[in-house]
């Protein structure tokens, strides 16, 4: 099987994105936030300016500019090219 990654400053707020979920952490680092974001394919981790007001609880769509996904293979955690 294969598992794909995607960096979370490469993960895009988006009105009309590829997923949709509810965000259930936010944690404030400086000029940046992380969000999770519990979708119907599983959790990710979206970096987002700080002014952003993405908060837990909130529903958001997310885009996943397919250029920035890679691939690993599930058995071994090793990238596939």
């Amino acid at each position: 099987g294969v598992v794909f990654g995607i960096r979370p400053e490469r993960i895009r707020v988006a009105e009309d994105g590829a997923l949709s979920g509810r965000v259930t952490r936010r944690e404030s680092t400086g000029a940046d936030a992380y969000v999770d974001v519990e979708t119907e394919r599983g959790a990710l981790a979206v970096r987002v300016p700080a002014h952003h007001e993405l908060r837990a609880g909130d529903r958001t769509a997310l885009d996943l500019p397919p250029q920035w996904l890679r691939r690993f293979d599930s058995a071994t955690g090793r990238a596939i090219s």
